[in-house]
């Protein structure tokens, strides 16, 4: 399996390619800026981008869509609830279950709304590896909920619901954030300061 990390934009927010090394089919996750680096990484990789996914429509995670989905001709798949944020229309809206294949891998889509409407985290099914998590999950913390359409309890709910109660989420799987380093499910089980606020709902 092909797992790369492009850090771009201001905020720092972590580009990830996930692809087949059989097939060399890729998928590029929050293309958020530097549209050149992103393209060197995909020239130096020799892949070929068949899917551009948003896990959020907030600028730094779209910042580069345009010129990236224009350069690579891949289809864009988000969750519709964040099309207001996003500004162009998807080629298919992903639903919470929704798999998408990508060479030999897939890419299954969780809904986990709370920092943004349309939150979506994307967890390989084939090798239950990694999870992108986008901005829900973050090493030792959480994606921001101040923001006008951010909802801290919900939030809480796609955590438990979606990641930390899913029997299908090996303990020892990737989490692969929006922002800053990559953790494990077990780890943030353990020791995510913000476990006490998921564990409590009813």
């Amino acid at each position: 399996m092909i797992f790369e990390r492009i850090v771009v934009s201001l905020f720092g927010t972590n580009c990830y390619i996930i692809g087949d090394d059989q097939t060399r089919e890729a998928a590029l996750i929050d293309p958020g800026g530097e549209w050149q680096e992103i393209e060197a990484k995909v020239d130096r990789l020799k892949v070929t981008i068949k899917a551009i996914f948003l896990t959020h429509g907030h600028p730094d995670h779209t910042g580069a869509l345009v010129k990236t989905r224009k350069h690579f001709g891949a289809p864009l798949y988000y969750h519709k609830d964040d099309e207001f944020l996003v500004g162009h229309k998807a080629d298919k809206f992903l639903k919470d279950g929704d798999e998408v294949p990508i060479g030999g891998l897939r890419l299954k889509v969780f809904h986990t709304p709370g920092h943004s409407p349309g939150g979506i985290c994307l967890f390989e099914t084939t090798t239950k590896a990694i999870l992108f998590s986008g901005d829900t999950l973050f090493k030792d913390s959480i994606g921001r909920t101040d923001f006008p359409t951010g909802d801290f309890e919900a939030l809480m709910r796609s955590i438990r619901d979606k990641i930390m109660e899913n029997e299908d989420i090996p303990q020892d799987c990737l989490i692969a954030p929006g922002h800053m380093g990559t953790s494990t499910k077990q780890y943030e089980k353990q020791y995510n300061m913000f476990r006490g606020e998921w564990e409590k709902l009813d």
